[in-house]
């Protein structure tokens, strides 16, 4: 009994170093695309209203940019978005926001920006 513990033990530590290593990769390689990401929507945010949206990233203490949030449900719901905080333009850390609901959910969202809502936004200047 004592031999199949630690056998099971052994093998079990051995997976989670080997996860632990292919997570470590896998973050070096989720940070470049989230930096890349996070890049091509600030300057989105940039073209919404260009003067002042650039006033506000460049005055901020920090921004917090989730360039991608996606939530689902049936039932039972779930969201969960990436993102990255920068300071004078360069990535200080990364974060993730994650939620979930019980109760009268349906469908599934994903914003995607249209060219109708920035004229919106452009014209409430």
């Amino acid at each position: 009994m004592k031999g199949k513990s630690l056998a099971s033990l052994a093998s079990t530590g051995t997976i989670a170093i080997l996860t632990a290593l292919v997570s470590t990769v896998a973050f070096a390689i989720d940070a470049a695309r989230m930096d890349s990401e996070v890049a091509g929507t600030l300057q989105e945010f940039y073209k919404l209203v260009p003067d002042r949206n650039q006033y506000l990233v460049q005055n901020a203490a920090a921004v917090l940019v989730f360039p991608d949030i996606t939530k689902a449900g049936v039932g039972f719901g779930g969201e969960h978005g990436d993102g990255a905080l920068q300071q004078n333009g360069k990535t200080i850390g990364y974060y993730s926001v994650s939620g979930a609901s019980v109760g009268l959910t349906l469908g599934v969202s994903h914003p995607v920006p249209d060219a109708r809502g920035s004229r919106q936004v452009r014209q409430r200047k």
